[in-house]
């Protein structure tokens, strides 16, 4: 399953005709879009906004291979446009609904998990990137002139950038398992959960956000301190880790997942709720 929802992309605008309906128009960012069996989307139908899921082989989609950014290359990120595309009402996910109309708050559920998916996916993408390193020191990696020790992996400094690594790791880690369970707690209430209690736990998510995406980062350009001058060649590939966390944590602002944590703590506002949010 594919994904073209951009809401910062708009871009598709669903026209009735006959029974059914034409879909038309272009997102610059598609997940999958090349390889899914299904993609969901939403476009604009009269003064509405209409979700639903189609197959990709129904004449009409044409996805672009046009996905060349540094990161995330198999993500298949490119543009997809649709020309006359059909569109019938058993592919719809739900009714259109107008574009403010608040969604049922156990609906939205779905962007919080999909936080604390980006977050597990950036400590994955670390702790693979450590994983790496760890091993191109105990083989490869020779010990520094002055260092006093036979193996890189006796060196003093190398021992405790590993050692730091390891400690934020398992802290965002265990950030990310508690986020995690909070969310999932707000949403085993089923429709009973309020909007209060769905913010608290999506604050929770948010804050681990933040904290993966640092450590990500942190981690992924710096095993390199680890791994010495000779691990930057291009056959190591060390920099994928970096490239893929680089792009996939741009695809919104973690300064204003800080900011609604901040928002809660502070002045005890709930996140706004949105696609991304």
């Amino acid at each position: 399953m594919g994904a073209s929802v951009n809401p910062r992309d708009p871009g598709l605008v669903l026209t009735r005709r006959g029974n059914g309906y034409v879909l038309n128009g272009r997102k610059s960012f598609s997940t999958a879009a090349r390889v899914s069996d299904y993609i969901n989307a939403n476009a604009t139908l009269d003064d509405k906004i209409a979700s639903f899921a189609v197959p990709t082989n129904r004449q009409g989609y044409v996805a672009n291979d046009d996905w060349d950014n540094i990161g995330q290359r198999l993500s298949d990120s490119g543009s997809v446009e649709f020309r006359d595309f059909p569109v019938y009402e058993e592919d719809f996910v739900g009714a259109p609904a107008a574009p403010d109309a608040a969604p049922p708050v156990l609906s939205t559920f779905n962007t919080p998990f999909i936080q604390l998916v980006f977050v597990n996916f950036y400590l994955g993408t670390a702790e693979g990137a450590l994983k790496a390193a760890v091993d191109y020191v105990r083989n490869t990696t020779r010990p520094w002139i002055t260092s006093g020790v036979e193996r890189a992996a006796d060196d003093p400094y190398i021992l405790e950038r590993v050692g730091e690594f390891t400690a934020a790791l398992k802290a965002s880690a265990a950030l990310a398992d508690s986020a995690a369970a909070a969310v999932q707690a707000g949403f085993a209430r089923g429709r009973d959960v309020t909007a209060r209690e769905r913010g608290e736990a999506a604050a929770e998510a948010y804050a681990a956000k933040v904290h993966a995406t640092h450590v990500s980062l942190d981690i992924t350009s710096r095993v390199f301190e680890l791994t010495g001058a000779r691990s930057t060649a291009d056959k190591y590939r060390f920099d994928r880790f970096w490239r893929n966390v680089r792009t996939h944590t741009l695809h919104d602002p973690v300064f204003y997942k800080a900011k609604e944590v901040g928002e809660f703590v502070l002045n005890d506002k709930i996140p706004e709720v949105s696609l991304y949010s």
